[in-house]
């Protein structure tokens, strides 16, 4: 009788055999709360979202590199539909068009402008007066440095008896390089004791084709860059990334990046 007291009711049992299992390592239920759900359910949308900003950087920098590249080559197209013009009394200029035409007089730099990004220098454009031949009217040139030295005498006559071509596209100036053009006008007016006509809003680009061409590679350059990226990665395969080759090539990608960034600022500050 005592051994049956001693064992208990059934349900006694079952109970004092579950503690038994609990202590001899049996584990608790796993019970989920609905704040470890939520914080399961975070990262998925965190991934989700920093998938769809780099989706739209992607897009956003291949939207950019295609409309310079689009926009270097519609000024080259537009070149085969310029217009060559006397300039014998007047320089007839239009924005958004090629001119040509004969100039035998020019000053020397009347414009250097200066551009920099936090103090750094990037790039200088230079600009000069042309003539008209009767010497009655002027119209603002960008142009190289030494394009004057090269092409006229320190009387500010061409070397050349034909004259220099001036073709170039039409351009609208920059409001603080019209600024300073205006007052080498008047600097000049005083020097020379002559009045000229002239549009200060808009100048001749004679760097047109140059810069036309270096628009076109800063788009094609990323592009030939990914191409041959993923080609000598499919190459080496992914073991291969962090062996020595894999290195060199990386900092010959990094070192590309800066020198062409570089070289993108450089052409962008001429716009």
């Amino acid at each position: 009788m005592m051994d049956d007291q001693n064992r208990g009711t059934p349900e006694k049992r079952e109970n004092e055999g579950f503690s038994q299992y609990n202590e001899l390592g049996g584990e608790d239920p796993i019970v989920i709360t609905e704040a470890q759900t939520q914080a399961k359910e975070e990262p998925k949308e965190e991934k989700l979202s920093s998938k769809i900003g780099t989706v739209l950087g992607i897009l956003l920098i291949f939207g950019a590199l295609i409309a310079i590249g689009f926009f270097g080559i519609r000024t080259l197209m537009l070149r085969g539909s310029g217009k060559t013009q006397a300039a014998d009394r007047e320089i007839v200029l239009e924005k958004g068009t090629w001119t040509k035409f004969q100039a035998y007089y020019a000053s020397p730099e009347c414009v250097e402008y200066k551009h920099t990004v936090n103090f750094i220098p990037t790039a200088k454009e230079h600009f000069f007066f042309v003539f008209s031949a009767d010497l009655s009217e002027m119209a603002l040139v960008r142009a190289d440095k030494s394009w004057f030295e090269d092409n006229f005498t320190e009387d500010w006559v061409t070397k050349d008896p034909d004259g220099v071509t001036i073709e170039g596209y039409v351009r609208k100036t920059d409001h603080d390089v019209e600024s300073k053009a205006g007052e080498a006008v008047k600097t000049l007016v005083s020097e020379l004791g002559k009045s000229f006509r002239i549009d200060k809003s808009l100048f001749i680009d004679l760097l047109a084709v140059k810069l036309s061409v270096y628009q076109i590679l800063i788009a094609v350059i990323p592009l030939l860059a990914g191409v041959i990226y993923f080609a000598i990665k499919r190459v080496f395969g992914d073991d291969d990334t962090d062996s020595a080759t894999g290195k060199v090539l990386l900092v010959v990608m990094i070192i590309g990046f800066f020198v062409y960034g570089g070289f993108a600022i450089h052409v962008i500050e001429f716009f």
